[in-house]
């Protein structure tokens, strides 16, 4: 884990003890204990209340509990985000038929829509689960400056209908992750961290390493219905806002970055949020040459164009025609006074 190996050796030591729930899968009962993860045997979603102690829930927002082995974990989700390390060995999961394997150093975080089945692991695949508050996340990663790879997680987990998102890293090696790994599983293990602002303050640096180091990110899923709803937001707001919308304005209604939605509207809808704008405006403009007589100046105006002469020059430059030969092609009447 990092370059202190009693404090490691101590935690493996602390974390390989086999519980008394294992002990039962080890003497051959062949199915989970329902009642110490589910409401009822009906359900199939872990319920924090059952793994987080009632009277800590709102205090501390993060948990951790040591993967249970020697027996398969059928399909489950959870009704908090969940982060899986992997302290040593290596822990398969399945995710929508996918296999995921995580090896020493291995991290998988699931948003509460994610839905996942888990091979069984042996004496020596130890495997941390820590159970994370969807307020504790919110604020680890609000402080985030280049928050591009939480943004959907976040929004998704957020919508009670929300789509699977995850995200696998791999930090083996990486010293700072390493390290504020094994300073929170010190702390919660020993229950060091008493007040809420502490650990609150570690996982944002947990998160903060995430995204200082792109390279550990090697798997990312991407909700089914994420992209398309971010390119309907965008366009209405683009077609109700063309005259005089902004990036900033439209980032803040979708709770993200300035920076990061520049980027995604880049890579995804093949112009930046400028060019989309004035894209926008000249439809509007064309139209308004071709169903009324408003004048050119006024025209220019409507669209958000104060400068005749600048908005004359982008329409030939953009149409091939000045407004008059487009109303005069179209066989509108122009009004009084248009000389272009």
């Amino acid at each position: 884990m990092n370059d202190n190996p009693d404090i490691h050796n101590r935690l493996i030591d602390r974390l390989s003890v086999v519980t008394d729930e294992e002990k039962e899968y080890l003497a051959g009962k062949r199915n989970i204990e329902k009642s110490k993860y589910f409401i009822n045997t009906q359900s199939s979603i872990v319920s924090a209340g059952k793994l987080f102690p009632e009277e800590n829930r709102d205090k501390k927002q993060i948990e951790i509990r040591t993967h249970t082995r020697f027996i398969d974990f059928p399909e489950h989700g959870h009704d908090y985000i969940e982060m899986m390390y992997v302290c040593r060995g290596n822990i398969t999961h399945y995710i929508d038929g996918r296999e995921i394997i995580l090896r020493e150093g291995g991290i998988l975080l699931m948003n509460r829509h994610v839905k996942h089945s888990i091979k069984r692991a042996e004496l020596n695949d130890i495997g941390i689960n820590f159970i994370i508050s969807p307020l504790l996340f919110e604020y680890a990663v609000s402080g985030i400056k280049e928050n591009d790879i939480f943004t959907d997680f976040l929004i998704e987990n957020l919508r009670n209908n929300g789509s699977p998102v995850y995200l696998q890293f791999d930090a083996h090696g990486v010293l700072p992750i390493e390290n504020v790994m094994e300073n929170l599983l010190y702390s919660l293990i020993n229950n060091r961290c008493a007040e809420p602002h502490i650990l609150q303050k570690a996982t944002s640096l947990l998160f903060t390493y995430f995204v200082s180091f792109p390279e550990i990110l090697v798997n990312r899923s991407v909700a089914s219905d994420y992209v398309e709803s971010m390119k309907i937001a965008i366009d209405s707001y683009i077609k109700s806002n063309y005259r005089d919308g902004n990036l900033s304005q439209i980032a803040s209604k979708l709770g993200m970055s300035h920076s990061y939605l520049s980027k995604w509207i880049s890579a995804n809808m093949h112009m930046n949020f400028k060019e989309m704008l004035v894209e926008q405006r000249f439809k509007v403009a064309e139209y308004l040459l071709k169903t009324t007589d408003l004048s050119v100046t006024d025209v220019a105006d409507a669209v958000g164009y104060e400068n005749e002469s600048y908005f004359y020059r982008q329409f030939k430059k953009r149409f091939n025609l000045t407004p008059k030969e487009v109303r005069k092609k179209n066989g509108t009447v122009q009004k009084a006074g248009d000389i272009i």
